[in-house]
């Protein structure tokens, strides 16, 4: 009965598997790397990229992910966004519709105007070509295997980006941040962003991606969200604003872990 397999131990088959995989599976260990891409967390970026947006006199964004893995969470504007309040924001026949619980007494900045993004480039050691069918598939098997609905809307996310994906560059972002920080056009609010990344990074790299960003915002506006764990009570949607030389520091929100 259904009860009865639940409660069995399920290491016996587990141990049995590995042995008869073996080969395949230290195959996997030794040449894969996690490169979870969780679309959900444009539930809680979008909010941010609005508030962007109104803080840039409407500007069109440009946008530049660090561990953008697939680049699927670049790609934010082409879904659609369900607050459970009255109004539904983004794309309503998107494939893809991310469901959001908002908590607290608190307004998250929502769009009047939905948000343009001029420029998409996303930087990883490793990034994922979705139109690389054995990369897509590993992609789908990092989903844990019973969030049935999370693995289907990577699917659905990584279909939309097969038709028009972002730009994607290999390589350690420290290295290549300079350069495509140099070639973002001044009439687009350029805007750097990463999620559950910088708690990869030692001390000492993440303290240089500041200082670089921070160098870079001398000569021009520049905008970093974030959201990141380092140990706080839950994660951490913040947006770092250097406006017109002033740079001010905005806790928007508390997020769920995926």
């Amino acid at each position: 009965s259904p009860m009865a397999f639940a409660s069995a131990d399920p290491y016996p088959s587990l141990r049995a598997f590995c042995l008869e995989h073996r080969e395949e599976i230290l195959e996997l260990i030794t040449t894969r790397l996690v490169q979870t891409n969780e679309v959900r967390r444009c539930g809680c970026l979008m909010p941010a990229f609005t508030r962007i947006t109104q803080q840039a006199e409407g500007r069109p964004l440009a946008l530049v992910e660090i561990g953008a893995s697939a680049g699927l969470n670049l790609l934010w504007d082409r879904y659609g966004y369900d607050y459970g309040i009255e109004r539904r924001y983004g794309d309503p026949r998107s494939p893809v519709q991310i469901v959001c619980e908002l908590r607290g007494d608190r307004q998250l900045p929502l769009p009047v105007v939905w948000p343009m993004v001029a420029t998409r480039v996303g930087l990883d050691l490793h990034p994922i070509d979705v139109h690389d069918a054995d990369a897509a598939l590993w992609l789908r098997a990092l989903v844990w295997p019973d969030e049935v609905g999370r693995a289907g809307l990577l699917q659905q996310a990584m279909r939309v980006a097969q038709h028009d994906p972002p730009r994607l560059l290999g390589g350690n972002a420290l290295d290549l941040l300079p350069e495509v920080l140099a070639t973002i056009p001044s009439g687009q609010a350029l805007c750097v962003f990463h999620t559950h990344t910088i708690n990869q990074f030692p001390l000492e790299a993440r303290a240089r991606l500041s200082a670089l960003l921070a160098e870079h915002a001398v000569g021009r506006d520049l905008y970093r969200v974030s959201i990141e764990w380092l140990g706080a009570t839950s994660p951490r949607l913040e947006l770092i604003a250097s406006k017109d030389g002033v740079t001010a520091e905005h806790l928007l929100a508390y997020c769920g872990s995926h």
